[in-house]
């Protein structure tokens, strides 16, 4: 049984927080995968929560399916997206991904700061449960967190991330872990890398993962 956190909590200021500690950086790799995004695609955002993506991803496409398994962080992206007068564009669902299993095939997946909120062994079964719902020739968009190269972000990382990591531990049983590494695994389900952009924050990576030809 998989474990997910519920964000319910933290809704209303999520976006603000997030901001803060990314400065900027989260709102800034999500959007690296827009331009990999085309208007006939069918696209699901995994733990799509209440950013300004939402609005952004439906304004570019016809078909997103947006999941999230808290009411509030539902509820938030759905009443923005609706008072454009956008939600003709989009399904949104209240629910743990894992239970998710409707055989449609998406183009796209999107699991932007989704996959850190698990357990090791239950990122790795949600990546599995997650490239089933992609077509053959889809892309999987990841944006989380990523191991800082310069030294000044490798000090803030190395005080801030776990008391930041335990105040979601607190609140929303965020588990505490060390950063993932996602590539092994999705390369052992043939998928590789086509696409990596590493945030000028140094410590988030946007990265687009494509079944190997081969497969």
């Amino acid at each position: 049984m998989v474990i997910s956190c519920d964000y319910s909590f933290l809704a209303p200021v999520y976006k603000r927080i997030t901001s803060v500690i990314s400065m900027g950086g989260n709102a800034r790799a999500q959007r690296q995968f827009l331009p990999w995004i085309l208007p006939e695609h069918k696209v699901l955002n995994v733990g799509c929560g209440n950013v300004d993506v939402n609005i952004e991803l439906v304004r570019k496409c016809n078909n997103v399916v947006a999941i999230d398994i808290s009411p509030q962080m539902i509820n938030c992206a759905q009443g923005k997206v609706e008072k454009l007068h956008l939600g003709h564009n989009v399904r949104f669902l209240c629910m743990d991904i894992m239970d998710f299993r409707e055989s449609a095939e998406f183009d796209v997946i999107v699991a932007n700061f989704f996959l850190n909120t698990f357990q090791w062994k239950d990122c790795k079964n949600v990546l599995h449960h997650l490239v089933r719902l992609l077509k053959k020739d889809g892309i999987l968009c990841i944006a989380d967190e990523t191991m800082p190269q310069k030294i000044i972000p490798i000090v803030a990382i190395t005080i801030f991330r776990p008391l930041v990591t335990y105040f979601h531990h607190i609140f929303v049983k965020h588990p505490l872990h060390p950063i993932y590494d996602l590539d092994p695994v999705l390369a052992e389900m043939g998928y590789h890398v086509i696409y990596k952009c590493r945030d000028k924050c140094d410590y988030i990576l946007s990265t687009i993962y494509k079944k190997c030809e081969s497969q």
